[in-house]
């Protein structure tokens, strides 16, 4: 996951100088339209990424992915290291973008599947934070070293991520549905730290009993697990994703895409992503009396901290009153950090805003309040265990859809109609989505997958409800 954030770090610290001709092995300036090609192609090569690794991970394994995705790592890096030309640096986007998706697709399966309840969300605090923490390094780094320097360091830490995933088992799960029980209770024994095999066995049975929907299937007589209990409780495989869509078209499950929509839609609408990596290239020439790199170096720490702290008060933290509260708190920065734009620039004529730290650190902290960490969460409790995959694949593809399309226009839209108006614009999405979020989001803190489900069937109920007595009345 670190190495994920630092493909974003990269793109951060080396568009001024792509932008400006200074870049290394490009000495020659590129234009805005050609900078935000090379931004929006990662997140062409993350969907690709995506469904390749959906469709590899059953057959060679969540550790066997993982690995591939670090070959995609270190052909990308190798690329921009020795790019020339336009076309060869997007192509290198493109492939780094391909090993981003599947590590994000693939992470969750291998490492979150086999933690407990009591450390699952520190587990996705520590995911969450590594991105801004490789965006950091990345920046870091590249602020004191030369380009071409800041490739060949990510090109070796990718490299090097190879011997430290090898040392790893495969997924217990992937092993189980091979067939594989011993390999499987070894690795349970690994990831445990436990030489009992009994206890080994014990964990591979509660571990597939919390990826089903139908936990009494996996239930054993006695205390003591036998060979054919085991062999019993893990023969069965999951189904296939062509049997699974027909369950995503019962109601409670399209309710929950439906939510799922909204809370990326509420991610990307509210233009973090966008405002921060292009943050350089809009604001160099605004930053005053502080040093440009000194400032961003300051943003991202603000970034990695918060979303550290709020991640540890995730377990108590209710889900639904805080993304509401970072909704509503990024549309006030926003729509002062445009009302400052208007001033200066549209009234005052002048060259200068006020200095954009200031706002960034505050943006920064409503973002990882809630809208940077809880949507991936609240994605992960809505759907059934048997169903997670295929929901979070068609989720995590619509968030990369809606990257490319956001990636590319910004600086588009910044020239045509001034970046007042952008920052206005997604000020006031996030007032439209707050009200969204009011009206359809259930809260999921402390509720088991069964509750939720049965939530989301009778919230369905209720608003089908409204809507047919309205018709009815008109």
């Amino acid at each position: 996951m670190v190495i994920t954030g630092t493909v974003q770090g990269w793109t951060t610290v080396s568009l001024p100088q792509l932008k400006n001709g200074t870049y290394d092995n490009l000495p020659f300036s590129i234009t805005n339209e050609e900078i935000s090609w090379i931004v929006c192609l990662k997140g062409i090569g993350s969907i690709i990424g995506r469904l390749l690794a959906y469709n590899l991970v059953n057959m060679i394994g969540p550790k066997s992915c993982l690995l591939l995705s670090c070959q995609f790592f270190i052909s990308g890096w190798f690329l921009v290291l020795n790019a020339t030309t336009l076309p060869i640096l997007c192509s290198a986007r493109i492939i780094l973008g391909i090993g981003v998706g599947i590590t994000n697709t693939v992470y969750p399966t291998y490492i979150l599947e086999m933690a407990d309840s009591n450390v699952r969300d520190a587990l996705t605090t520590l995911s969450v934070t590594s991105v801004p923490f490789g965006s950091l390094m990345s920046f870091c780094i590249g602020s004191f070293v030369s380009d071409a320097t800041l490739v060949k360091i990510l090109l070796y830490l990718s490299i090097s991520s190879i011997p430290l995933l090898a040392i790893f088992p495969e997924s217990p799960l992937f092993l189980t549905r091979k067939g594989c029980i011993t390999e499987a209770c070894e690795a349970i024994s690994f990831f445990k730290d436990t030489s009992n095999l009994h206890e080994a066995r014990k964990e591979l049975v509660f571990l597939r009993r919390a990826h089903s929907s139908d936990a009494r299937k996996y239930r054993y007589k006695s205390d003591r697990i036998t060979n054919d209990e085991l062999r019993e409780a893990t023969s069965k495989g999951g189904k296939s994703w062509l049997k699974k869509l027909p369950l995503i078209l019962l109601p409670n499950n399209i309710y929950a895409l439906f939510i799922g929509f909204l809370l990326i839609t509420v991610q990307h609408f509210n233009g973090y992503f966008c405002i921060m990596e292009y943050f350089l290239i809009i604001y160099e020439k605004n930053i005053i009396d502080a040093d440009v790199n000194t400032g961003m170096i300051l943003i991202l720490s603000t970034a990695l901290v918060f979303a550290f702290y709020f991640g540890t008060t995730l377990r108590n933290a209710k889900r639904r009153g805080r993304i509401m509260q970072s909704t509503i708190l990024c549309m006030c920065v926003l729509i002062i950090w445009g009302l400052d734009f208007t001033f200066f620039i549209r009234i005052n004529n002048g060259e200068n805003v006020s200095n954009p730290i200031v706002f960034a650190i505050l943006y920064q902290i409503t973002f990882q309040l809630g809208l940077g960490m809880i949507p991936n969460v609240v994605i992960d409790e809505i759907f059934s265990p048997e169903l997670k995959d295929v929901a979070a694949i068609v989720v995590m593809i619509y968030d990369d859809m809606l990257y490319f399309v956001q990636s590319k226009m910004y600086l588009n839209f910044n020239e045509n109609i001034g970046i007042d108006m952008v920052y206005y614009y997604f000020g006031i999405s996030c007032l439209f989505f707050f009200k969204f979020i009011d009206l359809f989001m259930p809260e999921t803190r402390g509720k088991t997958n069964r509750l939720i489900q049965e939530i989301l069937k009778e919230d369905l109920t209720y608003i089908l409800g409204i809507y047919m007595l309205i018709d009815l009345i008109d």
